[in-house]
């Protein structure tokens, strides 16, 4: 980002650098005015793909979160002024890039318990646009009673390529629950392909922090137990979708 300066926190199931996703970042203008806590998105990724329309693309994609979430008065500024001396720098794109921010004046900055709040306060926006920011989910018995944030969340960790990958490099790629070898079924086509199933049950995932042990938390499965077990009641008992298997 040239000569620019931000503070970014990141929740790696959305992203683990500022280039992209989205993230509250505390943005400074460049006359030192004053500062922004914004949430905002990475902006590097999307001036890549998109180049002479990154400007429309950030403030489209900008107005489809804030329809995803709700935020006090005092935090729904959708403009941003970074006073920029060069509007040519890559930073300009972060006022395309706002979702919701709030400005303090440097004259007038805040007690740190307030700035902490404040702070607090835009986690907890980020985790709802988190939560809301995904594809619907139609694959649930109409038995089962889950929250629907809570499921969309743990999809989002099962899919976390990141994640997937060093489950897999440790477990292995022979289904846990039914010994099914991709590779041994379809050669070279199945090499190294398995599913990462989260085993960690969907009524204890809260916002925030979610710590993950890689051996004990996943399971991996082929794609038809993957599917199964979470049409179970509990989709962490993998022990009892292996009875179901052995009884059959």
């Amino acid at each position: 980002m040239g000569k620019y300066s931000l503070i970014a926190i990141f929740d790696k199931l959305v992203t683990t650098t500022a280039q992209n996703g989205y993230y509250p970042v505390f943005l400074f203008r460049e006359d030192m005015t004053g500062f922004y806590l914004s949430l905002n998105q990475g902006v590097t990724e999307i001036s890549k793909t998109y180049k002479k329309r990154k400007k429309d693309v950030l403030q489209i994609r900008s107005e489809n979160y804030r329809a995803k979430i709700t935020v006090k008065n005092d935090f729904n500024l959708k403009k941003i002024d970074l006073k920029l001396s060069n509007n040519q720098l890559p930073a300009k794109l972060y006022e395309y890039g706002n979702i919701y921010a709030k400005f303090y004046d440097s004259k007038t900055i805040p007690e740190s318990d307030t700035l902490i709040n404040d702070l607090n306060y835009f986690l907890s926006i980020y985790q709802e646009l988190i939560y809301n920011d995904n594809e619907e989910i139609n694959d649930i018995s109409s038995n089962k009673v889950l929250e629907h944030k809570k499921l969309k969340y743990h999809y989002r960790i099962e899919r976390n390529q990141s994640i997937s990958n060093k489950v897999k490099k440790i477990k292995g790629y022979v289904c846990e629950a039914c010994n099914f070898d991709f590779t041994n079924k379809y050669g070279d086509l199945g090499h190294e392909f398995v599913e990462v199933h989260h085993l960690i049950p969907i009524s204890s995932l809260d916002p925030g922090e979610v710590e993950m042990d890689l051996v004990t938390d996943f399971a991996t499965l082929c794609s038809n137990c993957h599917r199964m077990i979470h049409r179970l009641e509990d989709p962490s008992k993998l022990e009892e979708l292996k009875q179901l298997i052995k009884n059959e």
